[in-house]
C-alpha cells in the first residue's frame, strides 16, 4: 500500500471491521466455531504499529524465544502480552508489552483504533488488537528473554489473493495444510497473527473503497 492512504482515516471506521469474514482465511481448519463457554480467557493486548517504509505502509513483528511453557514458543507475533492490574485499558497494556518487549515508546495519541477481540483457545488469551501509527520506522532494542529477533513486513508484499498453506509442526503433532501468509527466518507467520493481518487488510481495503463514493 502505497503513502496516498492516510492511515488515520481509519480511525472512527470501526464498522468498517471485517472480522470473521477476514479470519476465516486465515483460519487453521477446525478453528470455528470456538470452543464452549467453559474456557476462562485471559485478557490482553497485542500493539500493531504501523508505519511507512520506502512509501509502502509496513508493520513490526517479532520471532518469540523458545520456552516450553509458552505455547506460541518460537512463534512470529505482534508486540503484546497479558494485562496487568495496573493497566487502564487495552490500549495501556498493548503500549506496556510493546516497550517491554522492544524498547519501543509511543503515546496514545499515536493511536488509530482496536480491532476486534480474537479469542485464542489454545492458549486461553482473548486478545485485542491495537493498532497504532509511526511517523517514522521505530527503532528497536529487544528483550532477549522474551524475542530472538524482529521483523519489517510490507502488508503489500503479503499473498492476499492466492494464500500458500503447509503442514506445521507443534511439539509431537503435525498440523495439516495451514494457511500462512509468509516465513521469516524459516518460520511460518501464520494462526492468530495472520488472522489479525488479514482483518487489518480488510478494514484498510473496507475503508478505501467507502472513500470512494464520496
Amino acid at each position: 500500500m502505497k503513502q496516498d492512504f492516510d492511515i488515520f482515516s481509519l480511525k472512527h471506521k470501526s464498522e468498517f471491521l471485517p472480522g470473521m469474514d477476514a479470519w476465516l482465511p486465515l483460519a487453521p481448519p477446525g478453528r470455528f466455531p470456538l470452543p464452549g463457554s467453559q474456557i476462562e480467557y485471559r485478557q490482553s493486548a497485542v500493539a500493531i504499529v504501523l508505519f511507512y517504509l520506502e512509501s509502502e505502509l509496513s508493520t513490526l513483528v517479532l520471532l518469540r524465544t523458545s520456552n516450553e511453557n509458552d505455547r506460541h514458543s518460537g512463534q512470529i507475533s505482534f508486540p503484546g502480552g497479558m494485562a496487568e492490574p495496573s493497566d487502564a485499558d487495552p490500549i495501556e497494556t498493548a503500549l506496556r508489552e510493546l516497550y517491554e518487549e522492544t524498547g519501543v515508546i509511543l503515546s496514545r495519541d499515536r493511536l488509530i483504533g482496536k480491532m476486534t477481540t480474537l479469542s485464542i483457545p489454545v492458549s486461553r488469551f482473548k486478545v485485542d488488537p491495537i493498532v497504532f501509527f509511526s511517523d517514522v520506522k521505530p527503532d528497536v532494542f529487544l528483550s532477549e528473554a522474551e524475542v530472538k529477533s524482529s521483523a519489517i513486513i510490507s502488508l503489500n508484499s503479503l499473498p492476499w489473493n492466492r494464500i500458500p498453506t503447509m503442514d506445521i509442526a507443534q511439539g509431537n503433532i503435525i498440523l495439516k495444510d495451514i494457511p500462512y501468509l509468509t516465513k521469516i527466518e524459516d518460520v511460518p507467520l501464520w494462526g492468530a497473527t495472520a488472522m489479525m493481518l488479514s482483518e487489518l487488510q480488510g478494514w484498510i481495503n473496507n475503508v478505501k473503497f467507502s472513500l470512494k463514493d464520496r
